[in-house]
């Protein structure tokens, strides 16, 4: 199991074993470089970007022209009527929930009716443009 953590600068450091023979360019498709080990570590540290780099603006606009598409479609007023916050599970009424993409667009998301769900404006917030394992993992570290 790897370990992570978001540093200020919303870049993520995760130690991981590599192999002699081979050092990987990506890991789980998400740009990374080197950097130094702390002291006493004996894994060394990636630095990871939170932002997929080969998204090209084009692609970005299309997937939030798509995402207010959805907006205003019957499913999406189907899924805030239920008035239910996706991460806290708070009940939220509906006018006050926000669109939320679980795996942000900035790290490769699409504006799908499988990634797009309603958020309380707290919980987005919070989220910002973590994945769905880093945001459990702050949720984990948040309760500690």
């Amino acid at each position: 199991m790897c370990h992570y953590s978001a540093n200020r600068d919303n870049t993520l450091k995760i130690c991981v074993l590599l192999c002699d023979r081979c050092h990987p360019k990506t890991l789980f498709g998400i740009h990374h470089r080197q950097v130094n080990a702390k002291p006493g570590c004996l894994v060394p540290m990636i630095e990871l970007s939170p932002y997929a780099y080969d998204l090209d603006e084009r692609q970005i606009k299309t997937e939030r022209r798509k995402a207010r598409e959805l907006r205003a479609s019957q499913w999406w007023k189907r899924r805030c009527a239920r008035g239910r916050c996706h991460y806290c599970r708070q009940a939220t009424p509906p006018k006050e929930l926000t669109m939320d993409h679980i795996v942000p667009i900035a790290r490769g998301g699409k504006s799908t009716k499988g990634n797009i769900v309603p958020a309380c404006k707290a919980c987005n917030s919070h989220k910002k443009q973590l994945l769905p394992m880093e945001w459990e993992a702050y949720l984990k570290e948040k309760q500690a």
